[in-house]
């Protein structure tokens, strides 16, 4: 009877995450392709009938990512080499682990330090990578530098004053989005030194020293209690209200091996006590953010299994599960090489100098460039048209005609239909 009754809930659950599964790749058909009608024409505007193309997608719209160690994208070694190969062939947004904190531009009181974060800008640019700037502030006390802690509150006040006014400026126009002031539902050592309303005075600060840029809040344990969901459209509600102007939610997932079974750990506070992670739990947490209109990025992912097989598991399971909500417009791993992981060998996607993918870096590497990405081969019609169906992003078509080869690049964008696409001639 116990045997029969096992069974019986193994087959339920198996029913459970292929249903959900089906309802994600779904939402990602819908949310995340559209359907593009492309007029070919050469430099002299003559149509390019009955031409065989090759299509292929480069980039996605949609953001994913990592953060990156700024002490390792300019060392000469091997393996310093691959680990910025695998960013350039797998990420289009980066953000750096450290390098831009206050505790590191400013670990003694004085002058800001830009060599690192300098080293991670120049990454960027150098690649085309969206950045996002991670964190102007960090709420929680243990993560002050000790003359911080040591001042009082006219000195901090003037402290915060200063950090803004050299580091806005210095990467004004450089990152995509700031992780304004992190963690701020649990942390409060700026409001115990400076009352309540420092909060949204920092934001304002911030903006008025670079008002281009959103500033997001940046929380954990949100995916999965809705009494965290609760105080975090609280805390935007509560800063809106005295005058602050909040970007985007930021959510962090250090735990995200937990979705579709239970595991725990105790030396973490992000995941004592919480339950194992369900797709369509989280979606409804994602929807109440999303009624506020704001983006959501998911800012800081890591996948803790010492078995790669379960870690690829619950990769492919989280990814898919993000990929498939609409307001959800970023995913960034916290580190994919084991000698570069604040977790270590047991949350790495890639392994050893030669940055070899295990089980997990093979599945990430199979979302991204086969089951996520558009690739066609075939013939336009005798219209010179060309309809296809694919994901938003970047594209680069090669067509030959007449015994001409030609090429070109695209962007498909969300609510596009047509576009005339002049192609240049290819000289080999």
């Amino acid at each position: 009877m116990k045997l029969r009754l096992l069974g019986m809930l193994m087959m339920l659950s198996t029913q459970i995450s292929a249903d959900w599964r089906a309802e994600a790749n779904q939402r990602i058909e819908q949310h995340r392709k559209g359907d593009l009608r492309l007029t070919l024409k050469n430099e002299e505007g003559n149509l390019l009938e009955d031409a065989e193309l090759s299509l292929k997608q480069t980039r996605h719209a949609f953001w994913f990512g990592s953060c990156i160690n700024a002490s390792i994208i300019d060392q000469k070694s091997m393996a310093a080499q691959r680990y910025r190969e695998v960013f350039e062939k797998y990420f289009s947004v980066l953000v750096a682990e450290n390098a831009m904190k206050w505790y590191a531009l400013e670990a003694e009181q004085g002058p800001h330090q830009f060599a690192k974060a300098d080293a991670v800008l120049r990454f960027a640019e150098q690649n085309n990578l969206a950045l996002r700037g991670h964190c102007l502030l960090w709420s929680k006390e243990r993560w002050q530098q000790d003359w911080v802690k040591a001042l009082n509150a006219e000195e901090l006040r003037a402290a915060l004053s200063e950090h803004f006014k050299r580091t806005l400026p210095y990467f004004d126009g450089k990152v995509v989005a700031w992780d304004m002031n992190n963690e701020m539902l649990d942390g409060d050592f700026y409001q115990q030194k400076l009352g309540d309303r420092i909060r949204s005075d920092l934001f304002k600060e911030a903006a008025s020293l670079d008002p281009d840029v959103p500033l997001y809040l940046n929380e954990y344990s949100i995916l999965n209690q809705p009494e965290r969901v609760e105080a975090y459209l609280n805390l935007k509600k509560e800063l809106e209200a005295q005058g602050a102007k909040v970007g985007g939610f930021g959510i962090q997932e250090h735990a995200a091996e937990r979705i579709l079974w239970d595991t725990s750990d105790e030396g973490r506070v992000e995941r004592k006590g919480t339950p194992s992670l369900h797709p369509r739990g989280v979606w409804r947490s994602l929807d109440e953010l999303g009624k506020t209109g704001l983006p959501i990025h998911i800012t800081e992912i890591s996948f803790a299994a010492e078995n790669a097989e379960k870690r690829a598991e619950a990769l492919d399971a989280f990814y898919r599960c993000m990929f498939a909500h609409p307001d959800v417009e970023a995913l960034l791993l916290w580190g994919f090489w084991n000698r570069s992981h604040w977790m270590g060998k047991k949350a790495a996607l890639f392994e050893g100098p030669e940055m070899k993918a295990n089980a997990a870096g093979e599945k990430l590497i199979h979302l991204l460039t086969q089951e996520w990405n558009t690739r066609e081969q075939r013939r336009s019609s005798e219209a010179a048209e060309f309809e296809f169906r694919g994901f938003y992003g970047q594209y680069e078509i090669s067509v030959t005609h007449e015994g001409q080869r030609y090429h070109g690049s695209f962007a498909l964008e969300k609510g596009q239909t047509e576009l005339v696409l002049t192609l240049s001639r290819r000289v080999d």
